[in-house]
């Protein structure tokens, strides 16, 4: 199967990152349910992550939606050129919703508070290699690619999503990462048995 989509972007791996070409790293526990992913972390890694230089020709935009179980933080999503990395984390806003913020050298953005559980923003690298994140229409916050965190995967041009390690138990269930959705492809006998039905239906 033909895992890329335009612009050599891989398709969504959600709800099934193995079956849209992405490896998992960790041995937490996952479960596709239906139309979501839940990854659950109980003082480990467990993430996604898939090599793809063709993506990296341009601009490239995700819009992730994740539902947060009680408690949850550590969740991330990286754009890495290989050298530098856009990476959006969500960490906890001392009892006051969570907060999702770009990281980078020294620290991390000012971000935005986030009352609800369930988290959507939009993350972007730009063609210059600037990280960009906006969350419901705010103001957007950007980091200069000079200034982001060195890649933990140096030469690679790779997405990642997941959580990290944390001391308790948490949840997240992903909703999208908001590439394009896997093309689903219909079996060469199916569409003979429909044209011989259209047949006899004349």
């Amino acid at each position: 199967m033909d895992t890329y989509g335009r612009r050599g972007l891989v398709y969504d791996p959600i709800p099934d990152p193995i079956a849209a070409g992405w490896t998992k790293e960790g041995l937490e526990p996952r479960l596709t349910r239906g139309s979501t992913l839940r990854i659950t972390s109980t003082g480990a890694c467990r993430f996604f992550v898939v090599t793809n230089p063709a993506a990296f020709d341009g601009e490239i935009e995700l819009n992730p939606s994740v539902l947060l179980g009680s408690g949850t933080t550590g969740v991330f999503v990286v754009i890495n050129d290989g050298d530098r990395e856009v990476r959006a984390a969500v960490f906890g806003n001392g009892g006051a919703g969570v907060r999702v913020a770009l990281e980078r050298e020294g620290g991390c953005t000012p971000g935005f508070v986030l009352r609800d559980t369930l988290v959507s923003f939009r993350l972007k690298r730009l063609a210059d290699g600037t990280g960009f994140l906006a969350v419901n229409g705010r103001t957007p916050e950007t980091v200069a690619r000079s200034a982001q965190v060195l890649s933990r995967r140096l030469g690679l041009h790779t997405l990642e999503f997941g959580s990290d390690a944390t001391a308790e138990v948490t949840t997240a269930e992903w909703f999208t990462l908001g590439l394009p959705a896997m093309a689903r492809r219909t079996p060469a006998a199916a569409v003979i048995v429909r044209r011989l039905r259209l047949r006899e239906r004349l």
